[in-house]
C-alpha cells in the first residue's frame, strides 16, 4: 500500500492535519460500578486519515482510530452509509456501499459496539479531501522525434512543456517533438494530471534530449537543501541510484538521497543513474547549490555562519574559475563571516581537525568583521597546511581574529620528507591579506617552515598582529635544517607593511647528530624570515621576539626582529623595534655584522634600507 496523503484532526473541522500513522488512546468503560456498561466514546483527536492509491491502482480514504476497550466491532456511517468493522479502521471503496462522495466532503459518525455492553455515544467528523499526487512519468522511448511515456493508471491526462514554454494539455502517453519550433537541444517537462479532486497533478518529470534527436537524458538535481554539512535532494521518479561527484570531480555512487560533505570535499552536483534503456544518464554539468545565505555580491556577500561553513567557499570558488574561462571580467565573490565561532563547539576528539584547508584558488573577497575564530585545532600530514592553499591577485581576505588556534604538521616520514609548512591565511598570496589578528597561537611542524600569517607573499600583507609560539619539532633527519620561521611572512617576494608581532616565541629543536646537536632553525624573524630581491617590507613593529635552541648566528644562519635576510627593501619608518633575544642574548645592533647575523631591524642585509 501506498501511502499518499495523511490527515489528523484534533477536534471535528473541516480538514485535517497531515502526519502519518495513527494514535492509540484507550479508555475503559464509562460507568460508576453499579451496573452501568455503556463502552467509552471514541477520541475524536485519535483519528485520522490517509488518501491511497492501492497496487490495483483504485483510490480509497482509510479512516482510522483508537481501539476501545472491550469493544468487538465498530459502527461506521459515512454520508448516509453505515458499514460495521472489526477492526478500528475502514477503508472506504473496501466496501461496494461507500463510494467516493463527489464533493470529496466525508460526514462520518463512528461508534464502539460489543455483545452485552451500551454502545458508545456516536463521535462525529468531518473531512475534506486533499488529493493524492500521482506517480510520476517513466519514459519508455524516443523513435522517430516520439516521446513516450507510461505513468500513473489514474492519470487524465498530461501537460508537456518544451523549454520553459507554456505547457500543452495531451491525451495519449507521448508527444512528438518533430516541428519545426522543437528544432536542437530541447528540455521536457511532463507531468500527469488528475481529475483535480481526488488525484492531483503529479511530479514534474523532465529529460533533456539532444540536438539531433537521437537520445533521450536524465538531468543533474538542480534543487537542494543544505544543512550541517549534508547535501539532501528528491528522489527523481524511475531512479535508485546517484553519482555523486565532487568539486575536485571525485566520484561516489549511492542510493541515498543525501551526502555528508563535512569532512570531505564539496559536492559539484548529483546525478542520476538511469537503469531504463530508453534513457542515458544525467550528464555532468554546474548546478546552484545554495550552500550558503547570500548571493555572493558585495551587495549581499554569503554569509558564513558555522565551522562547516567554511568548506562551501572551495564550491563557489570553484564555479568561478569555470566562469573565468569563458568571461574574464565575471565579478568575484563575496564572502563575510557573520558571527564569532567556536570551532570546539563541532566536537572533534583531540587528536583530530576541526578546520579543513581550503584548496581552491581564492578569488574572492573574504570579509571577517572583525568576528572571531576561536579554538582552530589541525593535525596534519600531507603537506603543507594554510587556511588557503592560494590567493589570487583578484583576492582579498581581512579583518578576521584567531584566538588560541593549535595547528600540528609533520612529515609523513622522515626518510620522505614532504612541505610540512603552516600558515594561517594563505600558502601562496598574491592578493590582499589585511587586519588579521592572530593571539595565542601554538604552531609546530617538523619538516617545514612557518609563516605566522603567510608562507609566500607574493602580494600585499598589510596591518596584521600575530602573537604566540612557533615550533620546529625534530625531522629525525641529522643536518635537516633549513627551515625558516617568521611571526607574519617567511618568504617575500610582494609588500608586507604595518604589521605587528606582540609576544613571539621561536622554538628550535636540537636533533642528535654523530655525538653532538644540532639546532634545527637556520633562518627566522619577528615580521620575514627572507625578503627576496623586489620584496619591500616597511614600517612593522615588535614588541618581544624570543628565539631559542636555533642556530648559531653565523656564515647563512641570519635572524631578525623585522628581517631576517634581506635582498630587497627594507623601511624601519614608523615601525618600532622591542626586545629581541635570540638563544638566551639580548641583540641591541639594528643590522647584523658579517661575525654576527643578528639585528632588530635585519640580520643580514644584502638590500636596501632605511
Amino acid at each position: 500500500m501506498k501511502k499518499r496523503v495523511i490527515a489528523s484532526v484534533v477536534a471535528c473541522a473541516a480538514v485535517g492535519l497531515a502526519f502519518f500513522g495513527f494514535a492509540a488512546c484507550d479508555k475503559a468503560p464509562t460507568g460508576d460500578g453499579s451496573g452501568d456498561n455503556t463502552l467509552a466514546k471514541i477520541d475524536v483527536g485519535s483519528i485520522t486519515v490517509s488518501e491511497e492509491i492501492f497496487p490495483n491502482g483504485k483510490l480509497g480514504t482509510v479512516f482510522s482510530w483508537s481501539v476501545v476497550e472491550n469493544a468487538t466491532a465498530y459502527l461506521f456511517d459515512c454520508n448516509g452509509t453505515e458499514v460495521k468493522s472489526t477492526y478500528p479502521s475502514v477503508t472506504v471503496q473496501n466496501y461496494n456501499q461507500i463510494t467516493l462522495p463527489s464533493d470529496g466532503v466525508f460526514n462520518v459518525s463512528i461508534s464502539a459496539t460489543a455483545y452485552g455492553y451500551t454502545p458508545s455515544e456516536p463521535v462525529s467528523y468531518t473531512y475534506t479531501v486533499r488529493g493524492c499526487e500521482l506517480n510520476g512519468i517513466s519514459v519508455t522511448s524516443f523513435d522517430d522525434g516520439i516521446l513516450k511515456w507510461k505513468a500513473d493508471p489514474l492519470a487524465k491526462g498530461y501537460l508537456v512543456s518544451v523549454n520553459g514554454g507554456a505547457s500543452v494539455a495531451v491525451t495519449a502517453n507521448e508527444f512528438d517533438l518533430n516541428g519545426s519550433e522543437y528544432a536542437g537541444a530541447a528540455k521536457v517537462t511532463v507531468r500527469a494530471t488528475g481529475d483535480g479532486l481526488y488525484t492531483k497533478t503529479g511530479t514534474a518529470f523532465t529529460v533533456k534530449i539532444n540536438a539531433e534527436h537521437t537520445k533521450v537524458h536524465l538531468l543533474p538535481i538542480e534543487e537542494y537543501t543544505v544543512a550541517d554539512g549534508v547535501v539532501r535532494w528528491s528522489a527523481v521518479p524511475g531512479v535508485t541510484k546517484y553519482k555523486v561527484v565532487d568539486i575536485e570531480r571525485n566520484t561516489v555512487v549511492t542510493e541515498d538521497l543525501f551526502y555528508d560533505y563535512s569532512e570531505s570535499l564539496p559536492v559539484y552536483g548529483v546525478y542520476p543513474i538511469s537503469d531504463n534503456a530508453a534513457l542515458e544518464s544525467a550528464a555532468v554539468e554546474p548546478v546552484l547549490i545554495p550552500y550558503l545565505e547570500g548571493e555572493g555580491t558585495n551587495a549581499s556577500p554569503y554569509k558564513i555562519k558555522t565551522p562547516v561553513d567554511f568548506r562551501a567557499i572551495d564550491y563557489y570558488e570553484a564555479r568561478y574559475a569555470e566562469k573565468l574561462k569563458t568571461d574574464s571580467d565575471a565579478p568575484r565573490v563575496s564572502y563575510v563571516i557573520n558571527n564569532n565561532i567556536d570551532f570546539n563547539a563541532v566536537g572533534a576528539l583531540e587528536e583530530e581537525s576541526n578546520f579543513y584547508a581550503l584548496s581552491q584558488p581564492f578569488y574572492g573577497t573574504l570579509n571577517g568583521n572583525g568576528k572571531e575564530l576561536s579554538n582552530i585545532r589541525v593535525r596534519h600530514r600531507s603537506g603543507y597546511w594554510a587556511m588557503f592553499d592560494y590567493i589570487t591577485n583578484k583576492g582579498a581576505v581581512m579583518n578576521i581574529k584567531f584566538v588560541s588556534p593549535d595547528i600540528q604538521n609533520s612529515m609523513i616520514q622522515p626518510t620522505l620528507p614532504l612541505n610540512a609548512s603552516i600558515a594561517t591565511i594563505a600558502y601562496k598570496n598574491y592578493g590582499i591579506i589585511s587586519a588579521i589578528t592572530v593571539k595565542d597561537a601554538n604552531y609546530k611542524t617538523a619538516g617545514g617552515e612557518i609563516g605566522g600569517i603567510c608562507w609566500d607573499n607574493r602580494g600585499i600583507v598589510q596591518n596584521c598582529v600575530f602573537g604566540g609560539i612557533i615550533e620546529q619539532k625534530a625531522t629525525g633527519q641529522p643536518n635537516q635544517a633549513c627551515f625558516e620561521m617568521a611571526g607574519i611572512v617567511s618568504e617575500n617576494n610582494g609588500t608586507v607593511s604595518g604589521n605587528k608581532v606582540t609576544t613571539l616565541e621561536i622554538r628550535g629543536t636540537a636533533i642528535p647528530d654523530n655525538g653532538s646537536s644540532y639546532n634545527n632553525v637556520r633562518c627566522a624573524a619577528g615580521i620575514v624570515s627572507v625578503n627576496r630581491a623586489g620584496g619591500t617590507v616597511s614600517n612593522n613593529s615588535f614588541e618581544t621576539v624570543t628565539m631559542s635552541t636555533v642556530l648559531n648566528a653565523i656564515t647563512e644562519h641570519e635572524f631578525g626582529g623585522i628581517v631576517a635576510y634581506n635582498a630587497g627593501t627594507v623601511v624601519k619608518g614608523s615601525g618600532s623595534l622591542g626586545t629581541f633575544i635570540h638563544n638566551g642574548t639580548t641583540v641591541s645592533a639594528e643590522v647584523g655584522t658579517s661575525s654576527s647575523l643578528l639585528g632588530k631591524l635585519i640580520g643580514k642585509n644584502e638590500g636596501k634600507r632605511s
